[in-house]
């Protein structure tokens, strides 16, 4: 799949395959066990890590599913344009957002 960038050059977007999503999940999964038990440590400086890496695996994990989800609207033919006609979404470009998490 190639995308027009703003200066006319053609931009190769990355395909998501069902084998990538699955090998993210099993990653996902075996990162979330980690932090688990990080969590459960006695010490405050093992339980202040894993808050803050659990805080980033969450804001990666938001990324990949925006990523795809813009993916499969590309490859469905769908535009912002149109979803935010139906009220679905807004039309507005993404970009980096600030959040609450940004501050930490």
């Amino acid at each position: 799949m190639r995308q027009e960038t703003a200066g006319g050059q053609d931009e190769q977007l990355p395909h998501v395959t069902a084998e990538m999503v699955e090998d993210w999940l099993r990653h996902a999964k075996l990162r979330a066990a980690n932090l688990f038990y990080l969590a459960g440590d006695p010490s405050p400086s093992h339980r202040d890590r894993a808050l803050l890496e659990m805080t980033q695996a969450l804001r990666e994990a938001l990324e990949e599913v925006r990523v795809v989800a813009d993916e499969l609207r590309r490859e469905a033919g769908v535009r912002p344009e149109r979803l935010a006609q139906e009220g679905r979404v807004d039309a507005e470009p993404r970009g980096p957002r600030q959040t609450p998490l940004d501050d930490m």
